[in-house]
């Protein structure tokens, strides 16, 4: 191999690094904090309780 073919692969090799990051990346922004949330606890919007987590659990403990 010469030194061009290196360059070429190396390259070739720190673009798919970089795309599988920023893949990772994106996924991971767009998850929802609400996914996250431990039972109980209120996810806020704009400075309010956002009550559909609670409403959520009232609603599964029913059944």
């Amino acid at each position: 191999m010469c030194a061009d073919e290196l360059i070429a692969l190396a390259m070739q090799w720190l673009a798919s690094v970089i795309a599988c990051v920023r893949l990772v990346w994106q996924v991971g922004y767009r998850l929802s904090p609400a996914q996250f949330l431990v039972p109980g606890q209120f996810l806020v919007v704009n400075g309010h309780a956002d009550d559909r987590v609670a409403d959520a659990q009232q609603t599964s403990s029913r059944f």
